[in-house]
């Protein structure tokens, strides 16, 4: 409809013209715009305004959470008093919530998500997102402290981030959480704050989430201490604020939002400035903090929010000072009346974009002053999160990653490897030992690894071999900003210089030094962009038979013919890194036995023509039949008699890849002329049993009693698989999967597991493509 209605409508405004079209269809559209937004923000104010639970364990029990959920409307002030004087401010809006309440509160705010009706099919995951409940505000665990790890609930990403710390989580059993929600599309949240109370309910720590304009972050963790000028001679008890019944998958619980319990009107402490929060400020110098407890049961004046960073430079002077403070009650959206909200909502929703569009506009209005120059960002701090990592970022680290451990594994001296990739990965560490033993109970040396930024795995690729480039990226750049920047941090600089003089030093150097460069090749889609970064050729893996490493020439002979193509176009990266080599040690011998015929064995020696070898252990490389003999071996017997053995005697014939002409109803899973050992396995199985279970349920529906493929259709199957295998590189290449012992070549489906999926799915039901069926014969009519 669209399409046909869009040309009509162009060809109407070219008729009008278009000064005068958009004076005319402007007024509709504000008036659509503007009816839009009426309508919705009265479906949230007015429909089932209820505090509805994801989950709860327990529905008889009652749940008791510290605070409640809040709208607060706020005025963020910054003063600047060196070395250039300016001030301003700008309105602010917050939504705070208690850490542990899953749940939302009619379409006001979702706070977390509802991850029991999550579905992992693409499309349906789509039309989730598109029918899903339009939430005014939204509170989405991915945001916030670790990046990632939307599974987890605010709660444990909490506890996981103390622990991180070496904190006790049970030092902080209540929390209350303060940020920027997401409205619309828009979901930028310069500062969050943490709240954290003991467990008499004390506000004893905070953690700020600072987010910069470049997308790095940091979690400043620090605890309270309460201002003593400002103690309370009366400790103020704990108030129970209200009550909801919250309504659940496992029925209704009712819920407690109690106050704290607050004995002093001000609380501080300090945190070291390590994050280039402003482009005209140096990473140094400190924030003292001082807040007021929002969840106080009767707030002073200047609260309930109200909180004030002060920087302090390294001289010990206040440079800079930001406050945060309420400009009027907050708002319960679960009590406030329904008129309340709406005029709430239409007053204060929008100041969430518009604030983060007035700092910008007061930054640029700093830099035109002239007074202070814009700095250069350095490299993020370690334990800062840096921004997210680009796909070629993500497809280049498992590759570091595994040289990494090959560099432990050939490392001739007792060490422990803990590696951490960029943080905004999301990855745990990951432990390597090398094979070498200590021969003593001390554990061996540790060596901590871990990229500071995910364009350390692009930069390592500019330099000539991995020692320059580890050097280069842990050296300190100083800069104006900042005078420690770096992209690589090691516990430990000189063992990992070591380490990799380790491996230079080791018969496997060629493959140490271009395994990165080789599999990289690899990855087809990031192979154009990875020549931009890469100065230098790198040694593609495995090496060449020319190399002076292959110096027995019957060695040379056990190199894959055609490797490099058999690397860049096999999806599996090769696993045994050193076998290639022990043919050219000196106590190894080699013999051809498609050049000499072994004559005779004896005892202690072995003999080939007239050469007699001495021997302790012989290893037989004898070749095998990869495809079809595990069928073969069940005494399979079809029609007329005719056992499957001798069918696949000379030349294996299927349809599919799961089924056999003139051998009726049989159906096998994984076995020769399917995807089979080119996709993960378990990933064709479940392909290949969906077909067979869907095929089998068509055809007992229809009644039909016989299914087997035509002959034609299997050798049209076979052709087909024959085309995609010698469009490839694979019949260039001497290996198993191209040629058996016997010398035959079965070729496999190699176009992926995907399109082989769509492809069967075009021989079902109800046309049974490829088959011949056996339907009964109908009744007669009376």
């Amino acid at each position: 409809m669209f399409i046909v209605l869009f040309p009509i409508l162009v060809d109407a405004i070219h008729q009008i013209g278009w000064a005068k079209s958009i004076k005319i269809i402007t007024p509709f559209f504000l008036l659509a715009v503007i009816s839009t937004l009426l309508a919705w923000v009265s479906m949230v104010a007015f429909l089932r305004r209820k505090l509805v639970l994801w989950s709860n364990e327990d529905p008889k029990a009652e749940n008791t959470l510290l605070g409640r959920p809040q709208l607060y409307p706020a005025r963020l002030t910054h003063a600047s008093f060196f070395p250039e004087k300016y001030h301003y401010w700008i309105v602010y809006f917050l939504v705070g919530v208690p850490v542990g309440l899953r749940g939302r509160v009619g379409t006001v705010v979702s706070i977390e998500s509802d991850q029991q009706t999550s579905v992992t099919n693409p499309f349906y995951s789509f039309v989730k997102r598109i029918f899903r409940i339009p939430f005014w505000f939204r509170i989405d665990t991915s945001w916030y402290l670790h990046r990632g790890d939307g599974h987890l609930t605010l709660a444990a990403k909490l506890e996981h981030f103390l622990k991180e710390r070496g904190e006790d989580p049970k030092q902080y059993p209540y929390a209350y959480l303060i940020s920027i929600p997401q409205f619309l599309w828009w979901t930028k949240s310069p500062i969050s704050y943490w709240y954290l109370y003991s467990p008499l309910k004390e506000l004893s720590g905070i953690i700020m989430e600072i987010n910069n304009s470049y997308g790095e972050k940091k979690n400043a963790f620090c605890r309270l201490t309460k201002e003593d000028s400002s103690s309370h001679e009366k400790v103020k008890t704990c108030e129970v604020f209200s009550a909801a019944l919250g309504k659940g998958p496992d029925g209704d619980q009712l819920i407690r939002f109690t106050s704290s319990a607050p004995t002093a009107k001000y609380y501080k402490g300090s945190w070291e400035k390590d994050i280039f929060a402003s482009p005209v400020e140096k990473v140094e110098g400190g924030f003292a903090l001082r807040f007021m407890d929002p969840l106080d049961p009767a707030p002073e004046k200047g609260g309930p929010l109200h909180s004030n960073m002060t920087l302090i430079s390294t001289s010990g002077k206040p440079k800079i000072s930001s406050r945060l403070f309420s400009v009027a009650p907050p708002i319960d959206p679960l009590e406030t009346s329904s008129w309340e909200l709406v005029s709430f909502l239409l007053s204060w929703s929008f100041v969430v974009p518009v604030s983060i569009g007035r700092i910008v506009v007061e930054a640029l209005r700093i830099r035109f002053r002239g007074n202070m120059p814009y700095l250069n960002k350095p490299d993020v701090k370690k334990g800062n999160i840096p921004r997210n990592a680009s796909e070629t970022e993500r497809g280049l680290e498992p590759f570091f990653r595994l040289y990494l451990s090959h560099l432990v594994k050939t490392c001739r001296f007792p060490l422990e490897v803990i590696y951490t990739p960029a943080k905004s990965l999301h990855l745990h560490p990951m432990s390597m030992r090398s094979p070498v033993k200590t021969f003593t109970s001390a554990p061996p040396p540790t060596l901590l690894i871990q990229p500071l930024t995910p364009q350390f795995y692009t930069n390592i690729l500019k330099y000539p071999d991995a020692k320059t480039g580890a050097i280069s990226e842990m050296e300190n750049v100083p800069q104006a900003c900042d005078p420690e920047s770096q992209r690589l941090w090691a516990s430990d600089p000189a063992m990992l210089q070591r380490l990799i003089e380790s491996a230079i030093d080791s018969p496997n150097t060629e493959i140490a030094h271009g395994y990165i460069g080789g599999v990289i090749a690899s990855i087809a889609p990031e192979v154009k962009s990875l020549t931009v970064y890469r100065r230098t050729p790198v040694v593609v893996f495995p090496a060449s038979p020319e190399s002076d490493k292959f110096s027995n020439p019957l060695a040379a002979s056990l190199t894959p013919e055609g490797s490099r193509a058999a690397f860049i176009r096999s999806p599996k990266s090769f696993t045994g890194l050193d076998y290639l080599f022990q043919d050219s040690e000196s106590n190894v011998d080699v013999v051809d036995m498609r050049k000499e015929e072994l004559t005779k064995i004896t005892k202690n020696v072995i003999q080939s023509g007239s050469t007699k070898r001495e021997f302790d252990v012989i290893i037989c490389a004898t070749g095998f039949e990869p495809l079809g003999t595990g069928l073969t071996r069940l005494n399979i017997t079809g029609k007329n008699g005719v056992d499957l053995a001798d069918v696949w005697k000379t030349r294996i014939i299927s349809y599919l890849g799961m089924a056999v002409p003139g051998f009726p109803n049989m159906f096998y899973l994984c076995g020769p002329q399917g995807p089979t050992v080119k996709v993960n396995a378990p990933t064709t199985v479940e392909c290949q049993a969906q077909w067979i279970f869907s095929t089998l349920k068509s055809l007992r529906k229809s009644h039909i009693d016989c299914c087997e493929p035509t002959l034609s259709a299997s050798q049209g199957w076979v052709k087909k698989l024959n085309q995609q295998w010698n469009n490839s590189l694979y019949p260039k290449v001497n290996v198993w999967e191209a040629r058996s012992s016997s010398g035959k070549s079965e070729p496999l489906w190699i176009e992926g597991v995907h399109k082989y999926y769509d492809y069967i799915q075009q021989c079902q039901a109800p046309d049974f493509r490829g088959f011949v069926e056996l339907r009964p014969k109908p009744s007669a009519s009376l």
